[in-house]
């Protein structure tokens, strides 16, 4: 799902380390990795990230404010 980002909204594609923390389970290291391994297509695309596997993904999509934007 591609969201446009607002306050509430934090694009994994385009925003910097400190927006990027306020995903929960994202934690500075872990947003240097989501960086590091852009672009994202979609969010489901944070499992590459180290740490994050399919439960810690899940709890990221019911946040709700973590999008592709």
């Amino acid at each position: 799902m591609n969201l446009k980002t607002t306050p509430s909204n934090v694009s994994v594609r385009l925003e910097n380390m400190g927006v990027i923390m306020r995903i929960k389970y994202i934690s500075e290291v872990r947003s240097q990795c989501v960086i590091d391994i852009r672009p994202f297509s979609s969010v489901d695309g944070l499992d590459a990230v180290k740490g994050i596997g399919p439960t810690y993904l899940q709890s990221i999509k019911d946040e709700g404010i973590a999008c592709v934007g």
